[in-house]
Order: structure tokens, then sequence, then C-alpha cells
């Protein structure tokens, strides 16, 4: 019975935890190219006193982080076959 139990519950751990990495990269094979350039991060302490006074604390903020993008034309990148390649292809902009 503990098999028929655990054995779907760590298979549904699993896939929740595995999951989301291959959604959001280059394994999935549904999803559109979507490569980033720019990011901006900022984690932040939200307190609520009993008065419903809110506080608001920033622990971390990032400014924003811009990939440099190569110069190559998209005739460089077909002749040499990285259009081919799904790792490649992911730079063409």
């Amino acid at each position: 019975m503990k098999y028929v139990i655990g054995l779907p519950i760590i298979i549904f751990i699993v896939i929740l935890l595995i999951g989301p990495m291959f959604l959001f990269s280059s394994f999935n094979f549904l999803g559109d190219l979507n490569p980033v350039s720019r990011v901006n991060l900022e984690f932040s302490l939200n307190i609520v006193n009993s008065d419903l006074q809110s506080t608001d604390y920033k622990l971390f903020s990032t400014t924003s982080i811009e990939k440099e993008q190569d110069g190559l034309p998209d005739e460089f990148y077909e002749s040499m076959g990285f259009s081919e390649n799904r790792v490649t292809r992911i730079y063409m902009a």
C-alpha cells in the first residue's frame, strides 16, 4: 500500500521540481525561442503590523544586466550551420 501511495507522490514531486527547468530551458520543444537581453531583480521584505501599517524593506536590488549582441548577420549564421543547431540558434536576434 505504501508503494501505491508513495510512488505517485514522489513522481509528482520530481515533476514539480524538474518540470520548470525543462519548460524554461532550451530543451523545451514546444516553446518559441526568446533569449533574455535584460534583467532586473529585486527582493524586499514587507511587514504588516497589527494596525495594518505596511513597512517595506529592500533586501537586494540589481540594476539591469544587458547581454551584448554579437555583430554577426543572419547570413553568417546560416553559412556556418549555426542556425541548424538549437543551442546556437538561441543567439540569433
